[in-house]
């Protein structure tokens, strides 16, 4: 729970120039005044947590502030067989190509 409120305030203080306050800082401002969230108030006791054990559990876990805030690149999804695919979403950007998808009725009917 400390390394995601110490990523999360790591992000929270990120600027326009992508500067960010450093671990150690965020650590000392966890243990010096906590962090509110939803369940309770979080503050470490001091000493417990340093710079060199939380920045690779930050790393490990995905945390860090790289990965934090860079999109992934968006990644199609192809079935290697025929039975592999049996079910799929369809999300409003993915059918901004078609014009009218096949499930809507149109006004006119066809004889």
């Amino acid at each position: 729970m400390y390394c995601k409120v110490i990523a999360a305030t790591k992000i929270r203080t990120c600027n326009k120039k992508g500067r960010h306050v450093s671990t150690a800082r965020a650590i000392e401002l966890l243990e010096d005044f906590g962090m509110n969230t939803p369940q309770a108030l979080i503050q470490p006791p001091k000493g417990l947590l340093t710079k060199a054990t939380v920045n690779p559990y930050l790393k490990t876990w995905g945390y860090d502030h790289l990965t934090m805030t860079h999109q992934l690149p968006a990644v199609g999804f192809q079935a290697e067989y025929s039975n592999e695919c049996w079910h799929f979403d369809l999300s409003p950007s993915d059918l901004k190509d078609v014009k009218q998808p096949l499930w809507v009725e149109s006004a006119e009917i066809r004889y």
